[in-house]
């Protein structure tokens, strides 16, 4: 996930945070990731069934802005 344990690691979000990607980073660098989801909604694709992994997040790309900045990744 990360090359280096001294990275700083943000997480663009597609659905909700899951522990899980923490509990690894924690594993590995002792830190939290930064990010949180910044979505709008979600849309199904067409023809496919509904379930987390073949929906289509809408992002809030200002508020994924905002954070990106306030956590000096820009």
């Amino acid at each position: 996930m990360v090359a280096q344990a001294t990275q700083d690691v943000f997480v663009i979000w597609r659905r909700k945070k899951h522990f899980d990607f923490d509990f690894q980073l924690i594993s590995k660098t002792g830190e939290l990731s930064k990010g949180k989801p910044y979505l709008k909604g979600y849309w199904k694709a067409a023809g496919l069934p509904v379930v987390s992994s073949t929906q289509i997040s809408d992002l809030d790309h200002d508020k994924l802005h905002e954070s990106l900045v306030a956590h000096n990744y820009h």
